[in-house]
């Protein structure tokens, strides 16, 4: 009885065995059949690249005349074989993976079978089990190295390919006289020498005007800063005010009777037409906010609309209160 059953248990291990096998050589199968595939249309796709530039190249040589429509009926003929063969290939890999679906639905025995006898045998079965697996793993990782290191080949041969067929091609140009160097004259333009030197004598007074150009522009340049800083002068001695201009068109005024930093007023332009400027107090700057300058703006701006009178007041205040010191300071 015992015999009995271990004769059947070695069957059991062998079918399973078969089976993981087949399973695992069909989906090596699927995969070999996907990279091939792969690079079947990028074959394809090469050879197509290389036809069209082909098929331009002999059209263009021969100008329409005498072009072989013949040869463009044959390639129509390859390209709808083709096609049959990708839809017979398409069909092969439906199979394989209806095969590998199949095989995945089958249902799958434990590696250890729960009788008694197979209890009795674990020392063998394991070991077999274990060898054979490991022998189809790498009789399947040798298949896909191997198939790599086609595809590789194949590729690099169709490289080699279309680059001796451009070196014929180049080749036979060069033959045509198209492009050969001991045959082909290469033009040189020459310049006459009278065209020349009268040229070379234009680019001389061209520079010698610049150069005047450009002192006048220094003159011209330094006459402003001289009569910038005459209006300063006088701005500041007349007025009693300095004016600095600002970016974007703004100026900052300082009184001459005002020697603190922060006694400055900025005034900008206007956002109304009339090209009116405005006066921008800093709500941080204590001069801006003292009752003095605050009511002079409320007066002669708000009041009146007049800037000039509010500086003109401003610097009255001004020299009224520094008089006012003075005495002061005199008495005591």
């Amino acid at each position: 009885m015992i015999g009995d059953l271990e004769a059947r248990l070695e069957e059991v291990d062998k079918e399973r065995n078969v089976e993981f096998a087949e399973k695992i050589k069909a989906q090596g199968q699927a995969q070999i059949a996907e990279r091939n595939r792969d690079l079947d249309r990028r074959r394809i796709q090469m050879l197509n690249e290389q036809l069209k530039s082909y098929t331009d190249e002999e059209r263009s040589f021969l100008d329409g005349a005498s072009y072989d429509q013949q040869k463009d009926l044959q390639i129509v003929q390859l390209k709808e074989l083709l096609d049959s063969h990708q839809e017979e290939l398409g069909r092969v890999q439906r199979e394989a993976a209806d095969l590998r679906q199949q095989l995945q639905a089958l249902p799958c025995r434990s590696p250890s079978v729960t009788t008694t006898a197979e209890s009795r045998n674990t020392d063998k079965g394991p070991a077999l089990n274990t060898s054979l697996s490991e022998q189809i793993d790498r009789n399947e990782e040798l298949e896909m190295e191997l198939d790599e290191l086609t595809d590789a080949h194949e590729m690099l041969k169709m490289e080699v390919d279309s680059l001796q067929l451009q070196v014929h091609r180049l080749e036979r140009d060069l033959g045509r006289g198209e492009f050969n160097p001991s045959t082909t004259q290469v033009l040189c333009p020459e310049v006459p020498r009278d065209s020349l030197n009268s040229s070379r004598r234009e680019i001389e007074r061209l520079e010698a005007d610049v150069a005047k150009q450009i002192k006048a522009r220094e003159r011209l340049c330094e006459m402003y800063k001289e009569t910038t800083a005459t209006y300063k002068r006088a701005i500041w001695e007349i007025l009693g005010y300095s004016l600095e201009a600002v970016a974007n068109g703004e100026f900052r005024l300082r009184s001459a009777l005002k020697d603190e930093s922060g006694a400055t007023m900025l005034f900008v332009p206007g956002k109304s037409d009339g090209g009116h400027f405005e006066y921008k107090p800093n709500p941080s700057n204590a001069f801006h906010q003292s009752p003095l300058l605050v009511n002079l703006f409320d007066h002669w701006v708000h009041r009146h609309h007049s800037l000039p009178c509010f500086t003109a007041a401003l610097t009255l205040e001004l020299f009224n209160s520094k008089s006012s010191s003075s005495s002061s300071s005199h008495h005591s």
